[in-house]
């Protein structure tokens, strides 16, 4: 009787062992898929360079890994990683959070600004060096909750592509979208000047 009562521990034991071992099995390998989940990438398009870049310029993840990719062609050419601060990982899940960009409609942009053209009658803004901004933005921020504003499902990105963006925000003060798309793309702009020889890998 003393053996069949021991027995019952030592089976939940065996369980509890098992189960652990599954769950940091679990642990381990979507551990790092999680933290390496990209939350936001930048690019830029020039009308007059080729677009061969193998990555966008510059990709931010999940658990705060920053990667440049500067193509042959350009003066600081290679890879470089860093980590940004916890406080600089809340400033850009504030401002891709921002209901402007998580439903930037290009069109919709577009036509607001040919309608105000059209009202005011201003000669038309020419730039005859096109560059597109492109940003893709994952509605999660580091901690795996839904960002601010944020629409879609988890596995949706929200793709962003606009031409000359600080000139047409300056030139359309009054079309919100442009103004939180032009600071959203000053901050990844000012991240990419934090690649240096310090933390270049290629």
């Amino acid at each position: 009787m003393k053996g069949a009562r021991l027995s019952m521990p030592y089976e939940l034991l065996c369980k509890h062992i098992h189960y652990s071992l599954i769950f940091a099995l679990l642990m381990i390998v979507s551990g790092p898929v999680l933290a390496n989940d990209l939350i936001v990438t930048y690019d830029q398009q020039h009308e007059l360079l080729a677009n061969n870049n193998p990555e966008p310029l510059l990709s931010i993840y999940a658990n705060g890994k920053a990667r440049a990719v500067y193509p042959e062609y350009m003066k600081k050419a290679g890879i470089y990683e860093w980590q940004l601060s916890d406080s600089e990982m809340k400033v850009l899940h504030r401002l891709i959070g921002k209901q402007g960009i998580q439903q930037f409609d290009e069109q919709a942009v577009k036509e607001e600004i040919e309608a105000k053209n059209e009202q005011d009658k201003p000669l038309p803004l020419y730039i005859s060096d096109s560059t597109t901004t492109v940003i893709d933005i994952k509605n999660l921020n580091a901690s795996g909750e839904v960002i601010e504003g944020a629409v879609g499902s988890e596995e949706e990105l929200v793709s962003i592509a606009f031409e000359d963006v600080p000139e047409m925000a300056e030139e359309n003060p009054e079309v919100t979208e442009l103004g939180e798309l032009q600071t959203l793309q000053s901050r990844m702009e000012a991240i990419l000047k934090q690649a240096s020889s310090k933390n270049r890998i290629n």
